[in-house]
């Protein structure tokens, strides 16, 4: 089973991706070199970062756990 956890809230954005044998995890300062980064594009940036990394398409995942104080928390 592939299972991806996303934490996207606009800050420390991250990714992390099981494809069922190993654990990967992605964080967007990283990328970036910035502290405190996020996603401009909530929607989009992180898939884009997904295929980038480890060649995932999100059609490939089974599960997904998701955490966004930016749609969610008050």
């Amino acid at each position: 089973m592939k299972l991806l956890s996303l934490s996207i809230n606009g800050v420390n954005d991250n990714i992390t991706y099981f494809d069922g044998e190993s654990l990967k995890y992605f964080k967007l300062e990283r990328k970036m070199q910035v502290k405190i980064a996020g996603y401009k594009d909530y929607y989009n940036g992180w898939k884009r970062d997904l295929k980038e990394h480890w060649g995932v398409e999100i059609e490939d995942i089974d599960k997904v756990a998701l955490m966004s104080c930016n749609y969610f928390c008050p």
